[in-house]
């Protein structure tokens, strides 16, 4: 933790400490500003003055004790007005001042309050390179509790918070202090993503690129920015996304690696976000779909080493679901009572060498589910049981007769 706070400290922009160390902006000399207003204002009494005079017909330099009646009613008048426009001018330029005062303050307290922000930013971050994981902890709260704060530099927090994932981790280390402040700021995170949360984080960029994850709860968040698990290591207790939403933005798990560990999307709904499980790496564990609603948007899951997925009552009804290249070599993957009404799901290239993929109940309705290309050398895929009504679509581009490894429904070929 000894370069910690020097790498946090870092990730404030250059631009933001000009910022702070800008200087009030100048009232001025304000009994020159007076001097000016009050002289302009008696001129342009003197002046209105004039005018009026002349535009009505009266010497303004004739004695008022030998003017007539009407003139000396004029005269008052005169002066009425002429004095009215100075008072006038005189009360805009009190709220000229009035108005520059005003900003001078308001940007003397938001200097002090970037000021008493820098402040607790860094004390966070030292509270987050403690040697002690209690401190840790407290340290985590307090860049949540600045991230709700401070609008202006929210992304930056939320970016150490993230960081802080990224650090070296061993789940079999035992330490189970360290596992709690991690488990901690997944669930601060996940808790600001929530549809019903006060000061949501949704739209802001998640970045977990090579973080390693012992478990952790984003069910029912929202994710509307970019989120990357790219190379992110998955082992132990399950990262639970139930419930979760993917509207808008790029969620990337390409090449993350699971170990034991597992990831949990039953009921997420897709409507809207790329998705990329391209490349991932099981050694064990679960990727489970189940009751999960794709919408729109596109989930890929092509490369080279995919091997386990359960995806049982899912729909698809409008998103480009990609398989494309697939390698299905080993557990089971859990088609079973799937609706397949929209859309497009693609296995284009893909290897089944040792999975049980099974489509009993399946029932394709719309979406058009392609194989083309698709070889399958082990395992067992089950087509025998899936359905199509009778505006379906059937699967296309699958052997014309079943083998060793492949059965297929007896509508296929009527």
């Amino acid at each position: 933790m000894a370069s910690w706070r020097q790498r946090v400290l870092g990730l404030i922009p250059d631009g933001h400490r000009d910022r702070d160390l800008a200087r009030t902006p100048s009232l001025g000399p304000l009994a020159l500003q007076a001097t000016a207003a009050v002289g302009a204002a008696l001129a342009g009494a003197v002046g209105l003055y004039l005018l009026l005079a002349w535009l009505l017909g009266v010497d303004p330099r004739s004695d008022p004790a030998t003017a007539t009646g009407d003139q000396q009613r004029l005269l008052a008048d005169l002066v009425k007005i002429a004095l009215g426009l100075a008072a006038g001018v005189g009360a805009s330029v009190a709220l000229i001042i009035g108005y520059q005062r005003a900003r001078v303050e308001e940007a003397g307290s938001h200097r002090d309050d970037r000021r008493l922000f820098s402040s607790r930013y860094q004390d966070a971050a030292d509270l987050l390179g403690h040697d002690k994981a209690a401190v840790r902890l407290a340290g985590v709260y307090a860049m949540s509790r600045l991230a709700d704060d401070w609008s202006e530099q929210r992304q930056q927090c939320i970016d150490v918070l993230c960081a802080y994932l990224r650090l070296p981790y061993d789940p079999a280390g035992g330490d189970a202090g360290e596992r709690e402040v991690r488990l901690t700021v997944v669930r601060l995170i996940g808790a600001h993503l929530q549809p019903s949360a006060t000061r949501p984080w949704h739209g802001h960029d998640l970045d977990f690129t090579g973080a390693v994850f012992d478990g952790g709860d984003f069910s029912g968040a929202v994710f509307s920015g970019g989120v990357r698990f790219a190379g992110a290591v998955f082992a132990g207790s399950p990262v639970d996304f139930t419930g979760a939403e993917f509207a808008d933005g790029t969620v990337d798990f390409t090449g993350a690696r699971f170990s034991e560990g597992s990831l949990n999307f039953r009921a997420a709904r897709f409507t809207g976000s790329t998705v990329r499980f391209t490349d991932v790496q099981f050694a064990s564990g679960v990727l489970s779909f189940r009751r999960a609603h794709f919408a729109a948007g596109t989930v890929n899951f092509s490369g080279r080493s995919f091997l386990l997925d359960k995806s049982r009552d899912t729909t698809f009804c409008g998103s480009l679901v990609n398989f494309a290249r697939a390698n299905f070599a080993g557990g089971r993957v859990d088609f079973r009572h799937t609706k397949f009404t929209a859309g497009s799901v693609g296995f284009l290239s893909a290897t089944f060498s040792g999975s049980i993929v099974d489509f009993t109940g399946a029932v394709f309705a719309g979406t058009t589910v392609n194989f083309r290309g698709a070889r399958f050398t082990g395992g067992e895929v089950n087509l025998s049981q899936a359905k199509l009504p009778a505006n379906g679509k059937p699967p296309r581009d699958l052997p014309a007769a079943a083998g060793r490894f492949l059965t297929l429904p007896d509508w296929l070929n009527r």
